[in-house]
């Protein structure tokens, strides 16, 4: 999951500055393979990988249309498996490349569904936490 939000933005930014003004509206579409690493909610750890399918569009006003789909599987400490199917979409506004999503790891046994939450600010970087009921 880092490494898909990783290369999710600096590849959107990379790609607004290299554009010319007739290239609006063109899309750029990237395949990029991933692996994560997270807490679960019982104290214990899942790895992960998978594939992101990103288009990028760059808007007329030169904000930049995101559209992702990422699809993996993840096994945790316990045997517990899971399988990932996340599908995003954000529009950044031109100088504002901050957002807010939330990413479902689906339990393929008797262990609880994962919920991720994960936001990116160019200040902070990548942050992301596990959602669990207390």
């Amino acid at each position: 999951m880092r490494a898909v939000l990783r290369t999710l933005v600096p590849a959107a930014l990379f790609l607004s500055l290299l554009a010319p003004a007739g290239a609006a509206n063109a899309a750029t579409e990237r395949v990029e393979p991933f692996s994560f690493t997270v807490d679960d909610c019982e104290g214990g750890t899942i790895r992960g990988e998978g594939t992101l399918h990103a288009a990028y569009e760059i808007q007329p006003d030169w904000s930049i249309s995101v559209e992702g789909d990422a699809r993996g599987t993840a096994v945790g400490d316990q045997g517990n498996e899971y399988v990932l199917e996340e599908s995003h979409s954000e529009v950044f506004a031109l100088g504002d490349y901050t957002f807010d999503y939330r990413a479902d790891l689906i339990s393929q046994g008797s262990a609880p569904d994962e919920v991720l939450l994960v936001h990116y600010d160019p200040g902070s970087g990548l942050t992301f936490e596990t959602e669990c009921d207390d």
